[in-house]
């Protein structure tokens, strides 16, 4: 449904951690032809995902561990990276040939987070549950300011749907003014039995 609607900013969460290792990259395949063109933000559980990346960095209880690309980090032998790679197993190849191939996301140049992506892996069975966010940050947004939450910004970004919004308070309202209306009709209704004449 998230593909359907072509959002700018994708948010994936475990797309391929059910899958066999076929069917992993057939899903893969897919998700890069998605991915083109919009900021894509995966949360996957197998490394072998991550290989095409820029950065790598390795976050272990909320502190970076290790940081750079997956041919250096590899070839840490005591490192946390390397270590994950071994628990699962991972075939020891040659993958610069590969790294010349299109990146695995491309981002949107039409929204603020242009050339920004986050992949986060939990890896079990490892002591204590590890997490590794790989991004890739355009060098001409460093030093850059972030933007401070903005009610109306938020407005902007849900201006496509100005008339879905419109009619949902309109309906709102007139739900919301059932109550007090029907109160009043009854109300006048009863009052009726307690008028007398006045001849």
């Amino acid at each position: 449904r998230a593909i359907i609607r072509k959002p700018q900013i994708l948010l994936l969460d475990e797309a391929t951690s059910a899958l066999d290792s076929d069917s992993e990259r057939t899903i893969q395949k897919a998700i890069e032809n998605v991915a083109i063109d919009r900021t894509t933000i995966i949360v996957a559980h197998r490394l072998s995902t991550i290989k095409n990346a820029d950065i790598i960095v390795v976050v272990e209880n909320g502190q970076v561990k290790e940081m750079g690309l997956h041919d250096e980090l590899i070839q840490q032998e005591n490192g946390l990276y390397s270590s994950l790679i071994r628990l699962q197993r991972m075939e020891k190849i040659e993958y610069r040939e590969e790294f010349n191939n299109t990146s695995y996301f491309s981002t949107s140049p039409n929204n603020d987070f242009n050339n920004f992506e986050v992949r986060q892996f939990d890896t079990p069975n490892f002591g204590e549950p590890s997490t590794i966010f790989v991004t890739r940050i355009n060098d001409n947004l460093e030093g850059s300011k972030i933007l401070n939450p903005s009610f109306w910004r938020l407005l902007g970004l849900n201006k496509p749907e100005w008339k879905q919004a419109t009619l949902g308070c309109l309906s709102a309202i007139l739900f919301g003014a059932v109550q007090p209306v029907y109160a009043a009709i009854m109300g006048t209704t009863i009052s009726a039995y307690f008028l007398t004449n006045q001849r």
